[in-house]
Parts: C-alpha cells; sequence; structure tokens
C-alpha cells in the first residue's frame, strides 16, 4: 500500500485492549503477531507474558514510535514514563530523551526524533493525525455543540433519565445534526483525521453512519467511564489510562521487554516468516484490502500458521470477516465475539471478529 507523507497516523491505539486481550488471551506458550499501530496494544499483550510478541507496520514512522516507547519502558520509572510520553506535564522531554532514551534507540530511529523533536517536546502520545482530528473537534465542534458545564456533567455520570431525554432533543436537532455529519463526513475525515488509502473500500455513507455511532455512544449509560473518548474530549485521558499506561501493568511490560521483536512489513509477510504464531492482532488493517487480497491473506493464514488458536480485528465500516470467505478455514467464535463487543469503548467500529481454526485445521 502506498503510504503518505504524514509523519505519524495516530499516536495512541484506538482499539479497546482490555477487549482484545480478553479474546486473545495470551498465555505463556502463545507466539503473537500483532500490527504495530502506536504500540500500545503490543505492549498490552506483552504484559500477559507472552513467549513472543512479533510487531509489523509498513508504516516506518510508526515502528519508530513503538522503538521509542519500548525504550521508554526500559529506562524510566513509572511517573517519568507518563511525562516523557505526555500523559503528564513534562518541560525536560528532550533533555530525558538525549541522556537517556536514544542511546537504546536503532540509529534510523535516533535521526527520525532528532528530526521531529517538536513532537518529542509536545509529548508524543498528542501529535498523530488522527489525535490532531480529536483536536479540531474540540477546538471547533464541541464548544457550539456543548457547554463546558454540559461536558462536565456528561462525564460526571451516570446520565439520568432527564440527561438522556435532553441528549435525545440535542441529536434531533437539525443544525447539531447538520453540523457533526459535516465533520464526520469522509473529505474531512481523508482531510485531517485518516488517510485517503484507507477509504478505498468504502461504499456507505459514512457521516451518516458515523452520526448513528456518535449518537450510541452519548446515549449509552456508561460512556461517561470511556476513556478514550475521553481523551477525544479533552485532549488527556484524565485517571482512565489505556492499558499499558496503568500502573499495575508497568512492571509486566518492562520485564518481558525483550519477548519483543519489531518488523518493517506487511502482517501476511509475518504469516511465513513467524508459522510457529498461535495469536493475531490484526487491528483494523483488513478494512483497506480488495476482497481478493483479503481472500488471499486467508489463504496465506490457513497454509502457514498451523498453531493459530486465534486472531482478532476490527471492521470500521468495510465487512471483512474470515471465516465468510474462508469457512473451511476458519470459524467465528460468535458468543465470545458477541460479549465482547458489547463492552467495546471505541464507539465507531462496525464489529469485533474473534476466530479460530475450524476443527479440521487444528494441528495436533
Amino acid at each position: 500500500m502506498l503510504m503518505p507523507k504524514k509523519l505519524l497516523l495516530y499516536t495512541n491505539c484506538w482499539e479497546d485492549a482490555d477487549m482484545l486481550l480478553a479474546a486473545l488471551d495470551p498465555g505463556p506458550d502463545d507466539r503473537v503477531l500483532s500490527i504495530g499501530s502506536a504500540g500500545d496494544n503490543s505492549f498490552s499483550l506483552l504484559s500477559k507474558g507472552p513467549a513472543s510478541v512479533v510487531v509489523y507496520d509498513t508504516w516506518l514512522p510508526q515502528l519508530h514510535l513503538v522503538e521509542l516507547k519500548k525504550a521508554v519502558f526500559q529506562v524510566l520509572d513509572y511517573e517519568a514514563f507518563l511525562a516523557f510520553l505526555g500523559f503528564t506535564e513534562s518541560t525536560q522531554r528532550m533533555a530525558v530523551f538525549r541522556e537517556k532514551i536514544k542511546p537504546l534507540l536503532p540509529q534510523e530511529a535516533q535521526v527520525f526524533w532528532e528530526r521531529n523533536a517538536e513532537l518529542l517536546r509536545r509529548g508524543v502520545i498528542h501529535c498523530g493525525k488522527l489525535e490532531h482530528y480529536f483536536g479540531l473537534f474540540r477546538r471547533f465542534v464541541l464548544p457550539i455543540v456543548a457547554s463546558k458545564k454540559d461536558v462536565a456533567h456528561f462525564y460526571a455520570g451516570p446520565p439520568s433519565e432527564a440527561d438522556l431525554a435532553e441528549y435525545r432533543r440535542r441529536l434531533a436537532k437539525p443544525f447539531f445534526h447538520w453540523l457533526l455529519k459535516i465533520f464526520l463526513s469522509e473529505p474531512l475525515l481523508k482531510a485531517t483525521g485518516r488517510q485517503p488509502v484507507f477509504f478505498n473500500e468504502v461504499k456507505i455513507n459514512l457521516s451518516e453512519y458515523l452520526f448513528e455511532k456518535f449518537a450510541g455512544f452519548i446515549l449509552n449509560p456508561e460512556s461517561h467511564k470511556n476513556h478514550y473518548m475521553y481523551y477525544a474530549t479533552f485532549g488527556h485521558f484524565g485517571k482512565g489510562l489505556p492499558h499499558y499506561a496503568r500502573p499495575e501493568n508497568f512492571e509486566a511490560i518492562r520485564s518481558n521487554l525483550d519477548r519483543m521483536t519489531l518488523r518493517h512489513g506487511r502482517l501476511e509477510d509475518g504469516l511465513v516468516a513467524e508459522q510457529n504464531a498461535t495469536l493475531i492482532n490484526a487491528s483494523d488493517i483488513f478494512e483497506y484490502l480488495p476482497m481478493t487480497d483479503f481472500k488471499a491473506f486467508g489463504e496465506r493464514l490457513a497454509a502457514h500458521c498451523p498453531r493459530l488458536r486465534r486472531i482478532a480485528y476490527w471492521n470500521f465500516v468495510v465487512d471483512r470477516v474470515l471465516s465468510e470467505v474462508q469457512p473451511s478455514h476458519f470459524q467465528w467464535e460468535t458468543d465470545l465475539t458477541t460479549k465482547l463487543s458489547a463492552k467495546d469503548k471505541i464507539y465507531f467500529y462496525k464489529r469485533f471478529v474473534v476466530e479460530g481454526p475450524t476443527r479440521s485445521e487444528v494441528s495436533p
């Protein structure tokens, strides 16, 4: 896939790590293949102590981000880890980088971060293209549709029946609907939020779909506890940190860093290189694949990963389900998927999929 020149596509993982861990349930004998993205969910998988986690990404700046976070885990204590990445305030990030972190990085990553030092100074978790898109929402849209008092009340939750009635009333307002549909439109997302090539397979009215998903988030009585959407609203995570950044997981991740390997390339290349893989976190990469390529991925997965136990991934808006196109090889774990999907904190995905090999495909 031809990638754009934008440096970092996202600096946080926008897939629910708690859900992913429950789906894959990694153990000490598992060998995990994982999409790099911002690294967060690969570190979360590492916290469970699998035999290995091999991280693949086609976009080299994203791998440099994972390399950076890995080095931060290695040399900083927990409070310094939070400050350097941008979870808490700091004015010393470049000094910390040059003194402690840079020496641990590959040469190419060292050059990348020196050339993009401003990203480090700002706190790198705030510097992705998608994070910038959320910033536009906070600056230009949110003040029009809700006061600071309204927003604070929403996250103080849970909502009363009167609150939910008020939210429904606002969602039904033509101006509210119109404004949000513009912000959630495909042209604006391409320009400011995600990469244009990521929409090549989209065949639906994206703004209408996302508005319905947004309305579902607003009317969900549990949404006030959603730390991902808290970040989108306020520009920081507050007290609701993502899994990899929680204090109880820090030492487990740090102690297992030697089990993580980073590779520049496609996940499908990893199916051949890592044939002992038992678990796969495929993020939402199938969203971008033409159906012929998706079917070819399924064939390669069945041919080269005989020890596979489970693969987990998200569909954003494009229907891509391995067990539907390769039913002789894969089966959808529908009960587990349904149970976990009800708790997904990322409101905009169409579905979460957990699959395993059919009985005939399981290696003895």
